[in-house]
């Protein structure tokens, strides 16, 4: 690793302490997240799946054993060899690619309709063109095929920018490019030929993010402010949450 990227994990991460707290934050919502994958892959028999945006493959290790025959992308080369090593994933089917270049790809660009289930978490927020990326999974899906997204809710996004900014928290997610509310999403899935069989909320305030956030800016005072915006049910009222929707190919 670079000096550079030394700094820039610093930066990101704050301390060793804060990266630890922050997977476990992660764990926890992989969990709930591979709990729901699971509830649908149980209406397939052996489905083949297809996951986007796998990272260290966190949830992919979650979902592995549901599954028939798995696939995933990534684009960053170094976090998808990881993952091919300690989940044992077959690297044909494992790619580094971006979902911008589904389309044009190979093998993607000929498997239409092959898919049971795609699987797209905390990547939707990433990238410019999404009604473009939603449009490859469609194509990629078999009839009755299913896409599961989770995705934050950018409805406040105004009052977080000026509240994160306040409190010296960086004002928005890094790398988050693209904003969305229910209502935003709920159009884009109809007018794209998707019908909505399921859609949850999850607070994006939990005990671990809260710590997480305490442990990141070394500030207690956070902590306990978030406690309370919790507890209030502020965070509802404010939707800091993330939105997980389970879309049908009819």
């Amino acid at each position: 690793m670079t000096d550079e990227e030394d700094r820039d994990k610093e930066e990101f991460w704050g301390s060793p302490e804060a990266e630890v707290v922050y997977l476990d934050w992660r764990k926890q919502e992989n969990m709930r997240i591979a709990r729901q994958v699971g509830e649908v892959a149980s209406s397939f028999d052996k489905p083949k799946v297809f996951e986007v945006g796998l990272g260290r493959g966190p949830l992919t290790r979650l979902i592995l054993p549901k599954v028939g025959e798995y696939w995933g992308i990534e684009p960053v080369p170094a976090d998808l060899e990881r993952s091919i090593d300690e989940l044992n994933l077959d690297p044909e089917r494992s790619l580094c690619l971006r979902a911008e270049d589904l389309d044009t790809c190979s093998p993607f660009d000929t498997m239409d309709g092959y898919f049971d289930i795609i699987v797209m978490v905390s990547v939707l927020e990433h990238v410019p063109n999404p009604a473009e990326i939603l449009t490859s999974l469609r194509r990629l899906l078999k009839k009755g095929g299913v896409l599961i997204i989770s995705v934050p809710d950018s409805t406040r996004f105004r009052f977080f920018h000026k509240l994160r900014t306040l409190c010296g928290i960086e004002p928005w997610s890094y790398f988050h490019i693209s904003f969305f509310s229910d209502t935003s999403l709920d159009q884009l899935f109809l007018n794209l030929g998707f019908s909505v069989a399921d859609r949850r909320r999850a607070s994006l305030l939990t005990d671990k993010s809260i710590k997480y956030y305490e442990v990141h800016h070394s500030s207690r005072l956070l902590g306990l402010a978030m406690k309370a915006f919790k507890l209030f049910q502020l965070d509802n009222l404010a939707h800091m949450e993330t939105i997980f929707y389970v879309l049908k190919k009819e």
